[in-house]
């Protein structure tokens, strides 16, 4: 029996029901964990890489010479520069984490939503689309990558709009909304069309011709969003979503076999 559509209510909190989807599905759960631990490598690395060849010997280079109050201040300019540069390796190796850690987990989704697929359709096979491993993996790191390409100028946009006086925070807060909606429904969506060969402009056309199905969840991706950290499991949750219903459509759109006698 076909399933009910989902309500415009349902689909607004169908990233927040991908939480306890993953909690029962272990081996799902260890492939939304596993780029959170990666990128967990990435920070430490990169922030130990900078406090060995640059914070470390900028400590270590003191002068011991001079007066006690020219000492007294140098150890005061030195906590405070040292603080700086703390703080400034710890930015940076934030913010290439930040930077990594859609590429990073696009395979692990790919893999995730593949697996979605194998269960939701098991009953029409012919919908299913496999890839090997290797080129999967390829494929998902490269087409999210022109992910963030593609929507990177509008953010960038959004910024300076930020600084306009009076109006600019307000109106950059309303179209940053509308455009992480955007964002995080396409990224979800994509692991399912990536596999189907759809294009950037195929894929506008479905979210053109999808609206009453995208337009609600994304507006539940991006109140989830406004939550500090989100970019650490706000993908997954949109691969989640997103495949479920991109299953739960191509089920509805399948005529069900005759049934014989």
């Amino acid at each position: 029996m076909p399933q009910q559509p989902r309500s415009r209510f349902g689909l607004f909190f169908l990233p927040l029901a991908s939480i306890p989807y993953l909690l029962a599905r272990p081996r799902l759960l260890v492939l939304a964990i596993a780029p959170l631990i990666l990128n967990l490598i990435v920070f430490a690395t990169v922030f130990g890489l900078l406090t060995h060849f640059v914070t470390t010997p900028w400590f270590q280079a003191g002068d011991e010479m001079g007066t006690q109050v020219e000492k007294f201040l140098d150890v005061a300019m030195e906590i405070i520069l040292g603080g700086v540069l703390v703080t400034f390796t710890l930015v940076v190796a934030a913010g290439i984490s930040f930077l990594l850690i859609i590429p990073v987990g696009a395979p692990f989704c790919d893999l995730i939503a593949e697996r979605i697929e194998a269960d939701l359709l098991a009953e029409k096979p012919a919908l299913i689309v496999r890839m090997s491993f290797w080129p999967s993996v390829r494929h998902a790191l490269f087409e999210a990558i022109r992910r963030i390409a593609y929507f990177l100028p509008l953010y960038v946009t959004l910024f300076a709009v930020a600084w306009i006086p009076v109006i600019g925070s307000v109106t950059a807060a309303i179209l940053g909304f509308m455009a992480n909606a955007l964002f995080l429904s396409m990224d979800g969506f994509s692991y399912a069309l990536d596999r189907r060969g759809m294009q950037f402009r195929d894929k506008r056309e479905f979210f053109r011709q999808n609206k009453g199905l995208w337009m609600p969840f994304g507006a539940g991706l991006a109140t989830l969003a406004l939550i500090p950290c989100n970019i650490l499991w706000l993908p997954i949750l949109s691969c989640v979503g997103a495949t479920r219903l991109y299953c739960e459509k191509k089920l509805a759109e399948t005529p069900a076999p005759p049934t014989v006698g």
